[in-house]
């Protein structure tokens, strides 16, 4: 049943609180060094011919040196507009204020497909983005649906509402087993092996992909983020919307962010088969009482 959204959105937001001091020093130095090497499977995913483009945050002191790299392959970067910095994921980007720190939103791709990328940027062509940066058919139709004609700004509920493998269902709760190559629950964190966000938490196309994105980080010598992230996307997890304010709980740690705003509260609990040696112990979902699984 889809949400029963209000008729507001909050501004934008992430905060995040970790399950103990000995899980954010290992773990934060873990997702950022994912980050890292994602940013750098995406762009190599364009320069091996897997997507047309990747559209990426990029700082001005990072423009220059990038634009050299990639021009010894034939890839060139154009900027598309100023963002506020200090941002990983986000539902909406925010322009950056006049004099305050920034980050240039960069589509990066060879010439054409650059070209075809900015107009369909300044068209609001998200169709067109969609089919340049890779999106599997189902996940492009799913997002220009939900996204873009229903405007969503969370599509956690939706791919819940779309996925198979669902243990129980009700009208506020899903409870479901997610392919971890399809889990973006801990996005605004970092992790996760595609860069859509796909129809649903078991759809096979985003399986293919990312088995290819997989491939490029293992060739480029990331195995040890590609362990972490594997790891990380089979924990358990709990998502929770109320008046807007979208609560995601892992086992290292619980993080808040802006969803559709909604009266009612919906959960979708995502079973897994990891569980951290640094994830908080407790006796409720998604938590466990022991360090071992």
């Amino acid at each position: 049943m889809p949400l029963a959204r209000l008729g507001f959105h909050l501004p934008d937001f992430t905060r995040i609180v970790w399950s103990s001091p000995r899980a954010r020093s290992i773990w934060q130095t873990r997702f950022k060094r994912m980050r890292v090497a994602w940013t750098r499977v995406e762009r190599l995913a364009v320069i091996q011919g897997i997507q047309s483009i990747s559209m990426q945050m990029i700082s001005a002191l990072d423009l220059g040196p990038l634009e050299d790299e990639l021009g010894r392959s034939g890839i060139c970067a154009a900027t598309l507009q100023k963002c506020a910095s200090g941002q990983t994921f986000t539902s909406t980007m925010r322009v950056a204020a006049e004099g305050s720190p920034f980050l240039y939103w960069t589509a990066i791709g060879r010439p054409d497909a650059v070209s075809a990328a900015k107009a369909a940027f300044e068209a609001n062509d998200q169709e067109t983005i969609c089919r340049l940066r890779g999106y599997p058919d189902c996940c492009a139709r799913f997002y220009q649906e939900h996204w873009v004609n229903q405007r969503y700004i969370d599509l956690t509920w939706p791919m819940a509402e779309n996925t198979g493998s669902v243990f129980s269902r009700d009208e506020y709760r899903i409870d479901l087993q997610c392919v971890p190559a399809c889990n973006v629950m801990l996005r605004w964190l970092s992790p996760r092996m595609v860069f859509h966000l796909p129809c649903r938490f078991d759809c096979p196309a985003t399986v293919a992909q990312a088995s290819l994105f997989a491939d490029i980080a293992h060739a480029a010598g990331f195995d040890e983020e590609l362990a972490w992230l594997e790891d990380a996307l089979r924990w358990p997890l709990e998502w929770s919307a109320l008046h807007g304010i979208a609560e995601i709980k892992s086992p290292v740690a619980r993080f808040s962010t802006r969803t559709d705003a909604t009266a009612p509260r919906y959960v979708v609990r995502v079973s897994g088969d990891r569980y951290p040696e640094e994830g908080a112990k407790a006796g409720m979902f998604p938590y466990h009482l022991s360090s071992r699984c």
